[in-house]
């Protein structure tokens, strides 16, 4: 697929998405949810299948088989949506700055996937994985732009850094410039540039799901922005991403013929006895706090209780 055709594509899946989420389609059935997103500070809209599914078959069909094609422009059309949202000004300002992503759940069909069955016909496909956490990394920055100043003209220069599990864009070197075109010293100014939370985990086949006779398989992970340090080893989660190859360095400019595949997630759902989604409310109101108060100065509590 050449430059122009890809930018097409990419061009019409950001305005079906657009269309999708405005008031415009009838359902109206994101409008409230991206409202809470953004008063409650959350960077990640979580989209149920079975809604694509209602809108048009065919795009629940290619957004599993073919993700990398949707996801980059879906993200790219909630930003649009969310800057051209009527707040005010120091607000606005905080929303343009931000990075949206966008998460799937709902029912995947074939896709759903334990790491045993996860083979290279998957690899470049969106993928539910279920299985048991084995091994977590620890949370560390990942570095996304760089600002540097240079001393001799005054002024401040930016770069953008992309890596291997970027879903836009050719991977960029990881070293940071020291010196402008014209040759005079940069400094980097740490408080300025951005960073990420960045964070692996292993998942490893549930032993009561492993077929007998067989070893369990584990798969790598990569969680980046809000959803880092949300598991723990033991949990059983459902990993929601796409499946992708990541190519090995043997040296400096050169590429090793070895892959290693990992799931680049999208959304976390936990599995199981006390499992909960990552958006589920969890607190009480103040109706129900009220009623337990109530209950609780009955001297017959925990005869109503055993019933």
């Amino acid at each position: 697929m050449d430059a122009p055709e890809r930018d097409a594509n990419f061009l019409s899946n950001k305005q079906d998405f657009a269309y999708f989420l405005s008031p415009d389609n009838g359902d109206n059935l994101y409008q409230d949810k991206i409202d809470d997103m953004v008063q409650t500070k959350n960077n990640r809209l979580i989209v149920n299948l079975r809604d694509i599914n209602e809108y048009d078959p065919n795009l629940r069909r290619n957004i599993l088989q073919n993700p990398m094609e949707y996801i980059p422009a879906w993200e790219d059309a909630l930003k649009d949506y969310i800057d051209h949202r009527d707040v005010g000004s120091v607000e606005k300002q905080r929303q343009m700055l931000n990075e949206y992503k966008i998460g799937l759940k709902g029912s995947f069909g074939g896709q759903r996937v334990t790491p045993q069955k996860l083979m290279s016909q998957s690899i470049g496909q969106m993928v539910c994985c279920e299985g048991i956490v084995t091994k977590v990394s620890l949370v560390r920055p990942k570095v996304r732009e760089t600002v540097h100043f240079c001393e001799a003209t005054q002024e401040f220069s930016t770069q953008k850094y992309r890596d291997s599990t970027s879903l836009v864009g050719q991977q960029t070197s990881s070293t940071y410039p020291t010196t402008d075109p014209n040759g005079n010293n940069l400094t980097t100014e740490f408080g300025l540039s951005t960073f990420t939370n960045h964070q692996k985990i292993y998942i490893q086949d549930m032993p009561e799901r492993t077929e007998p006779g067989s070893m369990p398989q584990t798969v790598e992970c990569i969680l980046d922005q809000d959803l880092v340090d949300c598991v723990k080893p033991g949990d059983r989660v459902q990993m929601i991403g796409i499946y992708r190859a990541l190519s090995g360095r043997r040296a400096v400019g050169q590429a090793s013929g070895k892959f290693h595949t990992v799931i680049l997630v999208n959304n976390i759902v936990k599995i199981g006895i006390g499992s909960f989604s990552k958006s589920t409310d969890q607190s009480l109101s103040a109706n129900e706090i009220k009623n337990i108060k109530k209950m609780s100065k009955k001297k017959d509590i925990f005869n109503i209780l055993a019933q």
